[in-house]
């Protein structure tokens, strides 16, 4: 699966992606919300090898892509949406998906990471035709929850002290965006002129 962006591609991984995962991982910055991992070489190769595996799924409901600028062919990160039953009293479960992004620090600040999850918002909700797209982070990650907010996201909830960084609770912010929402966007009016992903 590929998608494409005005500086961006997003694709499947493939094993020789580990290296350059572990590089976005590199710089001490990507570990302020992750607990730190010993050998982030061996880390990278765990998660390379679960994406893969996940693009054999039928049907498919884990989309976990490297993020590349386009005109260099480099990777700077990756990205995600994955399918998730939804609560249902007999009605369909499988309208709702959370999305997820990493960037190496190096390439903060640029526009690369709201690129990548309009991206996905598009693919999910007029490819995948999703009804419910959501995702969360840690309440102290401002740079994430600032750009769910951009995008149109909003605030759910706050999940008080459910989550551990580093030997500590942390509080994790919930944010979520449906498809009638999406489509009052400036990108979701533009994307119903434009053909769905493949």
């Amino acid at each position: 699966m590929q998608i494409e962006t005005d500086r961006l591609i997003l694709r499947d991984f493939t094993k020789e992606d580990v290296s350059a995962l572990a590089d976005c991982r590199a710089d001490e910055r990507y570990w302020l919300y992750y607990d730190r991992v010993a050998d982030i070489e061996e880390n990278a190769r765990e998660h390379v090898e679960l994406f893969i595996r996940w693009r054999s799924e039928e049907p498919r409901t884990h989309f976990q892509l490297a993020i590349l600028l386009k005109q260099e062919g480099r990777l700077i990160g990756d990205c995600g949406l994955r399918r998730r039953p939804q609560l249902s009293y007999g009605g369909a479960t499988d309208l709702e998906a959370d999305i997820g992004y990493e960037l190496d620090p190096r390439q903060w600040g640029r526009g690369y990471a709201t690129e990548a999850v309009q991206s996905l918002l598009r693919f999910g909700f007029q490819t995948l035709g999703l009804h419910r797209v959501w995702a969360f982070c840690l309440a102290a990650n401002e740079p994430s929850w600032r750009l769910m907010e951009r995008l149109g996201m909003r605030r759910e909830g706050v999940l008080r002290q459910n989550a551990r960084l580093n030997d500590r609770w942390a509080d994790t912010y919930v944010y979520g965006m449906l498809q009638e929402a999406w489509e009052s966007t400036p990108q979701g009016m533009e994307s119903r002129q434009l053909r769905p992903y493949t």
